[in-house]
């Protein structure tokens, strides 16, 4: 039973030139850490900006399996990373789209089914104040994508972080 516990997880990591295990989300962790370097933030202030723990970040690194699509939508968030390539880095999505496929609206529409039917999941296993959590922050960053709209519209300078 170990040995297929075993074989079950290690299916899922590789490991680099010396040997170190990687993760499928090593590409997103260590686009986090170029990003972090870049605004020059801590993995503290991430968390801060994010709600997603530290540990959780640095776990992306190693851990075996793929990270919820929440997680690394917030972090994605917090760090100005397009929802897709997140998503993408962290081993979630497929690295590239099939070309036949590209463009298609039936392809499309189940594309979007699918994410549909994952958040669903997803938001079905918060707790309801997570959940609370997320749908204000949900609103809050439409408000602030309609402000970003209306401002351009009206010709004003977009407001910076």
């Amino acid at each position: 039973m170990a040995d297929s516990m075993q074989r079950a997880t290690t299916d899922f990591v590789s490991r680099d030139v010396q040997g170190n295990v990687q993760g499928p989300a090593h590409p997103l962790f260590e686009a986090v850490q170029r990003a972090l370097a870049t605004k020059g933030w801590t993995v503290s202030e991430l968390w801060r900006r994010s709600g997603v723990a530290r540990s959780t970040i640095t776990q992306w690194a190693t851990q075996p399996r793929p990270p919820q699509s929440a997680t690394v939508i917030a972090v994605a968030d917090a760090l100005g990373i397009a929802h897709e390539e997140a998503l993408r880095l962290a081993g979630i999505l497929e690295s590239e789209p099939q070309p036949s496929s590209a463009g298609r609206p039936d392809v499309e529409d189940e594309r979007l089914a699918a994410l549909q039917a994952e958040l669903e999941a997803t938001l079905s296993k918060m707790s309801p104040r997570d959940r609370a959590r997320w749908e204000a922050e949900m609103r809050r960053e439409e408000v602030e994508r309609l402000e970003r709209w209306r401002r351009l519209l009206d010709g004003q300078p977009p407001i910076s972080d």
